[in-house]
């Protein structure tokens, strides 16, 4: 299995409902998309629960890496990197991971660096 993330620093003034909007419309395009195991897209608003910034910050678990090549050279991806740049895609290798029943009511997620 292979973890997948990258981010988009966004202006402080930026309307984050686009945000929320591409997530509502073009999340679903990836259900189903052979070896992902796991979405979760993540933002941040600036002055909301400690955020001092904008952020979309897209999170992945591959059941296999050519899944998560597959969709970095795909049509989804360009249409995320004309909208945005192109990211730094950080990535890791995992070697457990378990998901909860409840998973999709999450509200927060936090990162961890040491």
């Amino acid at each position: 299995m292979m973890a997948m993330q990258y981010s988009f620093r966004l202006p402080a003034d930026y309307d984050m409902s686009i945000i929320d909007r591409r997530i509502r419309d073009k999340g679903p395009m990836l259900d189903g998309f052979p070896g992902l195991g796991f979405k979760a897209y993540l933002c941040a608003r600036k002055g909301e629960f400690g955020s001092c910034e904008n952020l979309y910050a897209p999170f992945y678990l591959w059941q296999q890496p050519q899944g998560a090549s597959d969709f970095l050279t795909g049509p989804g991806f360009e249409r995320v990197t004309q909208s945005f740049g192109w990211p730094h895609v950080k990535t890791w290798i995992v070697w457990h991971a378990e998901t909860a029943s409840a998973v999709t009511d999450a509200k927060f997620a936090s990162e961890e660096v040491a």
